[in-house]
């Protein structure tokens, strides 16, 4: 009669709990990128409006059109970044 380690029926429930974490976190960060990208103000006049709306101070036309494009390019470059991370780690599960 062979004798089981203690901790060989763990690792299968450790390994479980890895990977429900992993899918957790690669949904969430779907969901964040996608709503911030969908929330993100569609113009640069928007782009002032929200910055007056929320911090009260208001912002010229130029600054407001750098700032839409930054926070365009930073949403993108996420959704891009999560889109890798994930097509990289279903290749590795194959």
């Amino acid at each position: 009669m062979k004798k089981k380690c203690c901790r060989s029926s763990n690792l299968g429930s450790a390994a479980a709990d890895r990977t429900r974490t992993s899918a957790i976190r690669q949904a969430l960060n779907w969901i964040v990128s996608s709503a911030i990208l969908a929330a993100m103000p569609k113009c640069p006049l928007c782009v002032a409006a929200y910055v007056a709306l929320f911090t009260g101070f208001g912002i010229s036309l130029a600054v407001a059109k750098f700032a839409w494009w930054f926070v365009g390019v930073s949403c993108l470059l996420t959704l891009v970044y999560v889109a890798t991370t994930t097509a990289i780690s279903f290749i590795k599960s194959l």
